[in-house]
This record gives structure tokens, C-alpha cells and sequence, in this order.
């Protein structure tokens, strides 16, 4: 597999929310391994199983090839250019239709809420309430 650039990664937290963590620390600890080391690949810039989503404000999913069809749902913005990846939920093959109208759900709020930080000035401080780096969790 080819290599693209490293991402930053986030995970979006809504009314004190984590959606991704949550969903992820309901699985059993094999599934939460392995899913993790997923997202490490992807946010070291491998190449996965990755589709745009249809109808989803412009998501996508990274498919994982274990377990019942996991799925991580996100989406990439570029407020003020530093490009960001956003990890919004995750879910599996049976659960996809509703995971993907959330997740869709999820990322109009964010936008709502970044074009309303972004009329007060106040963008680094939304930032800094729903996005949580994925690598702090880690520290």
C-alpha cells in the first residue's frame, strides 16, 4: 500500500459527547485493539478501505475487514487551511444506514457551528471545546 501524507486526527465531542469513543468502548477489547491500529494506519497516511459516502454532506468511511463489517465514519475540513480529519462515529455493516444519517446529522452540526465561531472570531475556542486530538489520548 502506498503512503500518503500524515493527518491530524480528531474526534468530534458534542454536547460533552464523544460519539467515536463511546461507540468504541462498548466493543470488546480484541475489536478496540484492532479498530485503533486501523485509525493509527489512517492517520499515518496509509491507504485503506475508504468510501465516500452518497448523500452524507461529503463523509466517509473507512471499512475494516474484520468482526461484522466495522465501520469509522469522518469527514476532512480545512478551517483557516490546516487541514483536519474529523472522526464523527462508528458502527457496522448492520447498523450503516442509521450511522450514516448521524453521521450526517454530526457534520451539519459542526458546520453550524463553525460558521457561527467564525462570525464571532471565535474559531480557535470552538476548536478547542468539540475537537479532542486524538493523540492527546494517548499522553
Amino acid at each position: 500500500m502506498a503512503a500518503v501524507s500524515p493527518r491530524d486526527v480528531y474526534y468530534l465531542v458534542r454536547d460533552s459527547n464523544c460519539e467515536f469513543e463511546k461507540w468504541l468502548s462498548s466493543l470488546d477489547s480484541n475489536s478496540q485493539f484492532r479498530i485503533d491500529a486501523y485509525i493509527d494506519r489512517f492517520e499515518s497516511g496509509h491507504r485503506l478501505d475508504i468510501k465516500k459516502l452518497n448523500n452524507c454532506e461529503g463523509c466517509s468511511e473507512i471499512k475494516m475487514d474484520f468482526g461484522p463489517g466495522y465501520r469509522a465514519y469522518f469527514n476532512s475540513d480545512a478551517p483557516e487551511k490546516d487541514e483536519l480529519t474529523i472522526l464523527l462515529r462508528g458502527g457496522t455493516k448492520r447498523t450503516q444506514s442509521r450511522d450514516i444519517k448521524k453521521t450526517a446529522d454530526d457534520w451539519r452540526w459542526y458546520k453550524k457551528k463553525y460558521q457561527e465561531a467564525k462570525k464571532k472570531n471565535l474559531i480557535q475556542r470552538m476548536m478547542e471545546l468539540i475537537f479532542r486530538r486524538r493523540s492527546d489520548e494517548e499522553e
